[in-house]
């Protein structure tokens, strides 16, 4: 996920059902890029293939993985997970998948709004939910131990 929340080069106010074609580059996506391009006069002029957000969730059974780290993503992944499909946060697009996953850092998700609790607490109970539950509750203890 990029700076401005843009996925697979999909930045702000890409169709939600857009296909795969080359296209222009924001600041925020140029800037970011500019280390690995030679330099922002280099990126800004440079054209990107996008796999479009229609094409990304053309198969509803599909499976996308989103990688964030660190809290200057926190706004994007929060507007990405807590919102409604809107054009202006492309990452919502993916709730078309079931199988679309967010694997965050902690600074990533410090926004997010309860959703490890709501997502343990709403709806029904799962043998998988339970595991999940297991392990992160595991985990945790085993940090609070490693830390003493």
């Amino acid at each position: 996920m990029g700076p401005d929340g843009h996925i697979a080069f999909n930045t702000r106010g890409s169709d939600h059902n857009s296909s795969t074609r080359l296209t222009a580059t924001n600041f925020e996506t140029q800037a970011a890029a500019a280390g690995d391009l030679g330099g922002i006069e280099v990126s800004r002029y440079r054209k990107v293939i996008t796999i479009g957000l229609g094409t990304l969730t053309y198969n509803s059974e599909g499976v996308s993985i989103i990688f964030a780290a660190g809290e200057s993503k926190a706004s994007v992944v929060k507007n990405a997970l807590e919102n409604n499909p809107d054009n202006l946060f492309p990452a919502t697009v993916l709730q078309r998948q079931k199988n679309a996953r967010f694997y965050l850092s902690e600074g990533a998700a410090v926004k997010l709004h309860d959703s490890i609790e709501k997502y343990y607490r709403d709806d029904y109970w799962t043998f998988e939910k339970q595991r999940e539950r297991s392990s992160i509750f595991a985990r945790e203890s085993i940090s609070m131990l490693i830390s003493l």
